[in-house]
């Protein structure tokens, strides 16, 4: 994203995870000869909702393929949460870390 020097993966890790499996997914990532990935902040994610609805009913600035909300590294509302973005409608979502339901992980990295 030259908006905001953030690369992102083309997709996410495709099913539901807890958030500290979406960490270590995103920590333990190799892709495109990089190894520094990890899970975006709460308005990284926030800066990439908008544009067409995709046929998943997800709105997504890029061609990242997105199959559920989103977990963030930001804390949540309450200690033992963590956000997550909805991309079918851009809210936010204060949610239990080990609650493993709709909750995925895309991954970022910062550029130089």
């Amino acid at each position: 994203d030259s908006g905001t020097h953030l690369m992102w993966t083309a997709k996410d890790n495709g099913s539901g995870v807890s958030l500290s499996q979406a960490a270590r997914y995103c920590r333990e990532l190799k892709l495109g000869g990089f190894e520094d990935w990890s899970l975006p902040s709460i308005d990284e994610l926030q800066a990439i909702y908008g544009g067409k609805e995709d046929q998943s009913g997800y709105h997504v600035k890029g061609p990242i393929k997105l199959t559920g909300w989103q977990w963030s590294a930001s804390q949540g509302q309450q200690e033992g949460e963590g956000w997550a973005l909805d991309f079918g409608d851009g809210g936010r979502a204060s949610v239990a870390a080990g609650d493993s339901g709709l909750n995925r992980a895309v991954c970022v990295r910062r550029g130089p």
